[in-house]
């Protein structure tokens, strides 16, 4: 449960730096504070995820009952027939919240929830496809401030590439350190049918494109700190790599797992280092 909210928060907050820090650097905290269509738009990403969570929870509570035996505990105290309301509730939620923006808003937030749905109800147990999509469905909320600024920065897209990648990492790093869980409940993942080695080594190969964009991003930012963020990463990855490589339990593969989400939680933050001028990376991708 702390963890939902702690994911929630963080999306709050990487959204409100986004605008800030990028879509509209003429922002001051006065403006941000009155866009109330920025709120709402904000309100209503919060409000799906949530809802996602409670479906996810509703289709994944025989795992869950291995894995987080507490959070099940409350669950079922809560009871199906209240979560299942609830989750209506906060789709409609956010679904207003996204009619007081616009039309578009409510047309994306609409299909968002739609393929949570589809996620949760079938492709949550698809091998690797599943890893996909909930690593795109962590980043989608981010494309629904495309609908309120209407404009697209290459910058923007090179760091949602790097922050994709780690997420997809830390997925399938997760899939290592719940094999128990996934076994028992009949998941397809990665470690289960294709085995820890052939996994490691496509997650091998995803932190080399991982660190090949932070190379690409160190040589074509300005600032200083966040050259010492990208920095700081490829020597966390390289050294998560090893961890990796020579972990054999599920509390070796939590403990590497963790190593991303802090690298995920810390690339959130240092969007507000980002200072650096587009022209940079369009210079390299011409």
């Amino acid at each position: 449960m702390v963890a939902r909210a702690g994911n929630l928060f963080l999306l709050v907050i990487a959204q409100y730096l986004t605008v800030y820090y990028i879509f509209d650097r003429s922002y001051s905290f006065k403006k941000l504070f009155y866009d109330n269509n920025l709120h709402f738009l904000v309100l209503a990403s919060a409000a799906s995820v949530a809802a996602g969570y409670l479906i996810n929870n509703f289709y994944d509570t025989e795992k869950d009952s291995l894995e987080e035996p507490f959070r099940v505990k409350i669950y079922f105290l809560i009871g199906h027939p209240l979560v299942f309301r609830m989750y209506i509730f906060l789709n409609v939620l956010a679904l207003f919240f996204a009619l007081w923006v616009s039309l578009k808003a409510v047309f994306f937030f609409f299909g968002y929830q739609l393929c949570i749905w589809v996620y949760s109800h079938k492709i949550s147990r698809w091998v690797f496809l599943n890893n996909l999509a909930a690593t795109f469905l962590t980043i989608c909320p981010f494309f629904v401030l495309f609908i309120k600024y209407e404009n697209f920065h290459l910058s923007v897209f090179v760091y949602a590439c790097f922050l994709f990648l780690l997420l997809l990492v830390e997925d399938i790093t997760k899939d290592l350190a719940t094999q128990r869980g996934d076994l028992i409940f009949n998941y397809r993942t990665l470690p289960l049918i294709y085995g820890e080695r052939l996994t490691k080594c496509l997650l091998s190969a995803l932190l080399f494109f991982l660190v090949i964009l932070a190379f690409i991003l160190i040589k074509y930012v300005q600032e200083s700190m966040m050259k010492c963020y990208f920095t700081a990463s490829i020597v966390i990855v390289c050294f998560s790599s090893i961890l990796l490589w020579r972990a054999q339990s599920e509390k070796k593969y939590r403990i590497v797992s963790h190593i991303y989400d802090i690298l995920v939680i810390l690339g959130i933050f240092s969007i507000s280092l980002i200072g650096w001028e587009r022209l940079h990376l369009q210079k390299f991708f011409k």
